[in-house]
């Protein structure tokens, strides 16, 4: 309650939120540099990030949340039909 006036200096916008996100699935530069970009984490404004933290480069933890992913998903698809 106390913090809740000055939010509005370091909270986003919901569309500034999506910024990052949107740029990743529709800028061409993505598209056309594909290679630099492909597995990579980008973050504000198009920019790639090294990962630092040791869980975000396990490549079997990776290949556990893809899995799950693809298994949640499939799961959506078979009770939306």
């Amino acid at each position: 309650l106390i913090m809740r006036p000055y939010l509005w200096v370091i909270a986003l916008t919901p569309l500034q939120g999506a910024f990052t996100t949107l740029f990743a699935a529709t800028n061409s530069r993505v598209w056309d540099n594909r290679g630099h970009f492909k597995g990579q984490y980008i973050v504000e404004f198009g920019k790639v990030e090294e990962l630092t933290t040791v869980p975000a480069r396990d490549e079997q933890l990776a290949h556990t949340l893809w899995k799950t992913t693809e298994a949640v998903i499939e799961t959506m698809n078979d009770t939306a039909s």
